[in-house]
């Protein structure tokens, strides 16, 4: 009968030990917390005023490059559950007019910056506030000075127009994306009729 070699014994024994040994194994790592409101959105709107009355019609077309950004200590502070952003970027205008007497024309564009102003206008009419339930609500409003030149039959004439919009933003978070149409609003009575419509498209940025 073969004896083993104490030397191999050890060997092996130590081999066994190290390969037996066991490995403390602690809880499962938590998951990911999930991500809060983003810290601000991105995209563009749009917003058109187009009226037809007896006498013309005139257009007013605003394209805008919109920053949402989340406001800090709101002043109001946002309904509870909501986070509010504050815009900023730049909006280009546009204004086209024709007018029956003087057979009139206007035709005219400026770019402005989008910036709330306080005092000028309630600061619900230039926020968005999103909820944790992906609902989300807001306003981009302006007005902004732009100055143009009236060409008639019996000559030009300079003047200066305050052309203004008011985009209602409202809906649902769409695959992470805020975007929509608003509902055209429509004005009208005996001498014209004005029609608004609008859309926007942001996204997490």
């Amino acid at each position: 009968m073969k004896r083993r070699s104490p030397c191999l014994l050890v060997i092996a024994l130590a081999a066994w030990g190290t390969a037996c040994k066991g490995t403390t194994i602690g809880p499962d790592p938590l998951p990911p917390s999930p991500p809060g409101p983003p810290a601000r959105w991105t995209g563009t709107a749009s917003f058109t005023e187009d009226v037809q009355s007896i006498t013309g019609s005139w257009k007013n077309r605003f394209e805008l490059e919109v920053t949402w950004v989340k406001a800090e200590n709101s002043n109001p502070a946002p309904p509870a559950g909501t986070t509010r952003y504050v815009p900023s970027g730049r909006v280009h205008v546009f204004i086209q007019s024709y007018t029956d007497i003087g057979r009139c024309t206007v035709d005219r564009d400026g770019e402005f910056a989008i910036a709330v102003t306080a005092g000028t206008q309630s600061p619900q009419d230039q926020s968005l506030d999103l909820g944790s339930d992906g609902q989300y609500q807001g306003r981009l409003y302006g007005e902004w000075l732009l100055d143009y030149v009236q060409h008639c039959g019996q000559g030009d004439f300079f003047g200066r127009s305050a052309p203004g919009m008011s985009l209602d933003i409202s809906g649902a978070l769409d695959a992470g994306r805020i975007h929509g149409e608003m509902q055209p609003k429509v004005l009208s009575n005996a001498s014209l009729t004005s029609t608004s419509t609008g859309s926007w498209n942001f996204t997490a940025n």
